[in-house]
C-alpha cells in the first residue's frame, strides 16, 4: 500500500507526531521494498523526536524486537541503509542485542554473513 502511495504523489517525508517518517516505520516493519523506495530524498540519519534514533536504529530494534505487522525483512533495510549511506553510531554497534546477532553486526559493517 505505501508503494502505491508514492506512486500515487504522496509526500514521503513528512513527520509523524514524534518526528518520524515513513522510512522510520518501513525500517521498523521490515518493508524492504517501501524502505528502498523512501531512501532516495530522505534524511537517512533524522532522529525521530521519541526515541531519539534513525531509520537505522528503528531497523535494528524491529529485527531484535519483530512488532505486530512485521514483514521480517530489517536486515535488508538495514543493509540498504547503510549501503546509501546511513550513519552507523558506535552505540549502536556496541549495544547488547546487536552484538548478540552476527548477523546484524555484519548487515551493519556492510559485511556478508
Amino acid at each position: 500500500m505505501g508503494i502505491r502511495l508514492l506512486d500515487a504523489g504522496a509526500i514521503a517525508n513528512l513527520r509523524g507526531l514524534f518526528g518520524e517518517t515513513a522510512l522510520h516505520w518501513a525500517a521498523l516493519l521490515g518493508e524492504n521494498r517501501l524502505a528502498a523506495r523512501l531512501i532516495e530524498g530522505s534524511d537517512l540519519n533524522l532522529k525521530d523526536e521519541k526515541y531519539k534514533s534513525s531509520p537505522l536504529g528503528w531497523a535494528t530494534h524491529g529485527w531484535c524486537n519483530p512488532p505486530a505487522g512485521n514483514q521480517g525483512r530489517q536486515r535488508e533495510v538495514v543493509a540498504g541503509l547503510v549501503a546509501a549511506g546511513a550513519i552507523v553510531e558506535r552505540e549502536l554497534l556496541d549495544s547488547d542485542s546487536v552484538q548478540a546477532n552476527p548477523a546484524m553486526l555484519a548487515a551493519l559493517q556492510r559485511e556478508k554473513f
